[in-house]
């Protein structure tokens, strides 16, 4: 009896130093969870004609300011104003055409390597075409790039030619990803007021969403499946006749539902008109002007 009482003390005791050591990492996860379910953060995201961003570029170097050029063929990053940052591409130019530059991934991929500068895709997918960016002419004071919040490229007139008008845009874009690390957004709405055109209004959804995950996936998944798809990936498409006003509620009506993407994945929503794909790049038949708009409404998780 005495043997027996003393196993059950020992191994009383074992347990309760494992629970000491246990017990603060179960109630962190166990918080976690709790304010995922309870205080997701819910924000809206919105774009229109005039203010389409497609990446986010900034400067951390010594110099007093970092400017760029920018054609459909051609990046000229500058610092400052007038001279040419031969760091950059080759002798300071990065060539659009280029193989290695050819996407909108890669290319933010090749200047967030840069020692002074960083980049960051937003309403632009990863293998969009750079031909998308909006014509700029370095000067002082115009997009520095060195300034609280950097420069945010917008979205083009259309990805042949460019033209650089800052009230006419291809399509309307918009992106989002958590802002914490291993969070997943939740798409609950958009919302939006674009150009039709000859063929509708065309709204897509793109990016990896939950259910292309090892943990959706299990030990049998399609790892094939889940590497290729990202911000680049159709998810979602739908045409319009209405040129107005229009919605789409993802949560079905329930405050608590919605589209669920990967952890740390981009999404990328485009509205505008004759929209095949996110990276599209045919010419479209109507380009979005003054009042159109994109907004979405997503809950971090």
């Amino acid at each position: 009896m005495m043997k027996n009482l003393k196993k059950w003390a020992s191994a009383a005791i074992c347990m309760m130093a494992v629970s000491a050591v246990v017990s603060p990492v179960m109630a962190a996860n166990q918080q976690d969870i709790q304010e995922r379910v309870l205080y997701g953060r819910n924000y809206w995201v919105s774009s229109s004609s005039g203010d389409s961003d497609l990446a986010n570029l900034y400067y951390v170097g010594s110099g007093t300011e970092a400017v760029v050029t920018i054609t459909s063929t051609t990046m000229l990053f500058y610092v400052p104003a007038g001279t040419l940052d031969t760091a950059v591409g080759s002798g300071g130019a990065i060539d659009l055409s280029a193989t290695a530059y050819d996407t909108m991934g890669e290319l933010c991929t090749y200047i967030d390597k840069l020692t002074s500068y960083g980049c960051v895709l937003q309403g632009a997918g990863s293998s969009l075409d750079p031909g998308f960016m909006q014509d700029q002419t370095a000067a002082t004071g115009t997009n520095d790039l060195k300034v609280a919040g950097g420069f945010s490229v917008e979205n083009d007139t259309n990805p042949v030619n460019g033209g650089g008008n800052v009230n006419v845009s291809y399509r309307v874009r918009l992106g989002a990803r958590p802002s914490n690390p291993n969070r997943h957004l939740r798409l609950k709405k958009c919302e939006w007021n674009l150009n039709a055109g000859t063929s509708g209004t065309t709204v897509i959804v793109a990016g990896k969403s939950s259910e292309y995950t090892p943990e959706a996936q299990g030990a049998n998944g399609n790892r094939l499946s889940e590497a290729v798809r990202g911000d680049g990936t159709t998810v979602w498409r739908d045409v319009f006749t209405d040129d107005t006003n229009g919605s789409w509620d993802f949560s079905g009506g329930n405050p608590l539902a919605g589209w669920d993407f990967a952890d740390n994945e981009h999404v990328v929503v485009v509205g505008g008109s004759d929209i095949a794909s996110e990276s599209t790049v045919g010419i479209a038949s109507a380009s979005q002007i003054v009042g159109n708009y994109l907004r979405c409404l997503f809950e971090e998780r």
